[in-house]
């Protein structure tokens, strides 16, 4: 790791943070209350990502500093903050269905997707069923527009 250049370094230092951070969030959702209920959405979000993070350190003792991936400039990275922080801002008033639905459309059009009806198709896909399954899962009320919701 002594050839790694100063952003390689400070990826990998945010990498290891996480990895860690996750760790101690797993273990300490297992010690306040060790059930299925509990852990039925904590403990596989924790394996996949903590898999994503073994792969990512794999990807990064292997890589060669020549082939070093293109470098994302703030005009590449803000259209998606904005849009992001545009959606978070919006789910109280919006719902989390049309929300997320607005917010994928969105998202895909700007990432440079031009066919309308896979927008489409996939907005309302994802829009409708990550809010659906979430509603179902978490023991609190969302707020919806369309779906069915206590809230």
């Amino acid at each position: 790791m002594g050839n790694l250049s100063l952003d390689k370094r400070v990826n990998f230092g945010v990498l290891l943070a996480v990895t860690f951070f996750i760790l101690w969030y797993l273990y300490d959702a297992y010690k306040a209350l060790a059930s299925i209920e509990n852990l039925i959405l904590i403990g596989p979000i924790a394996i996949v990502t903590l898999g994503l993070c073994a792969a990512e350190f794999i990807r990064y003792l292997r890589e060669d500093e020549k082939t070093d991936s293109k470098k994302e400039s703030i005009r590449d990275v803000l259209p998606a903050m904005v849009i992001f922080s545009g959606y978070i801002l919006s789910l109280e008033y919006l719902g989390f269905d049309i929300g997320t639905t607005l917010f994928t459309a969105i998202f895909l059009k700007v990432h440079g997707e031009k066919n309308w009806k896979l927008i489409v198709i996939y907005s309302l896909l994802f829009g409708f069923l990550v809010p659906y399954f979430f509603s179902q899962m978490l023991p609190y009320p969302m707020p919806m527009s369309i779906l069915p919701t206590d809230y």
